[in-house]
């Protein structure tokens, strides 16, 4: 629903995928998800911007991250009743003559979450990127882009015996080449710290190619 420069949303669905099924008969047998949000769009400082606010209530029972790594035979208990409230926002602090509405910007999505039974207590993402800013490269893109994950707390305590899990984080930068307008090439590169520690940090770089018909 649109009032002006805010748009609500109002979402009801089932807890399980059901993207198998034409017409599942077992529908909400396990719960129900709720969806609540608003985000508006305008201009701050005389730019283009937006903010949103959603929050989401699934009434599903999941394993108690508590009980997550139980000796066998034994069985894990359930909690039910999980949320996350997430906030997200973008600025344009210039815009393209070429590509109006398009420029260089920033973005950014922050939640936080239940922590038990959701493995994550909180995330966050974001990130600048800047469309046509390279001078003669009018269509050509080019961003870098962070994220952090909080793991649940229970799910850290739980797996300690076996490993030490910590906050998950990972830096990508990126440049989207125009070759000609149907023919685009982007490399990457990304670092990542994984959550658990057993395992080191990494440098991973990619190249794809994207032909338009």
């Amino acid at each position: 629903h649109q009032v002006d420069a805010f748009k609500f949303t109002f979402q009801v669905f089932d807890p399980d995928d059901r993207t198998s099924e034409y017409w599942p008969s077992d529908l909400f047998d396990d719960g129900v998800n709720l969806s609540l949000g608003t985000t508006w769009a305008g201009d701050a400082f005389g730019r283009p911007s937006t903010l949103g606010l959603s929050g989401t209530y699934s009434t599903k029972e999941r394993t108690d991250l508590q009980d997550f790594l139980l000796p066998r035979g034994l069985v894990a208990g359930t909690k039910e009743g999980s949320y996350a409230i997430t906030l997200s926002g973008s600025h344009l602090f210039w815009e393209s003559p070429d590509h109006p509405g398009k420029g260089l910007g920033v973005y950014f999505r922050g939640s936080v979450c239940d922590g038990n039974p959701n493995p994550f207590e909180s995330f966050i993402v974001g990130g600048i990127a800047a469309y046509g800013l390279v001078p003669e490269r009018v269509n050509d893109v080019i961003g870098i882009g962070y994220s952090r994950y909080e793991f649940s707390d229970d799910l850290a305590f739980a797996a300690a015996p076996l490993v030490d899990i910590d906050a998950e984080s990972a830096v990508e930068a990126f440049y989207n080449f125009e070759v000609t307008p149907w023919f685009h090439v982007t490399a990457n590169l990304q670092w990542i710290r994984p959550g658990p520690r057993t395992f080191s940090d990494s440098w991973m770089g990619g190249l794809r190619a994207v032909v338009a018909f």
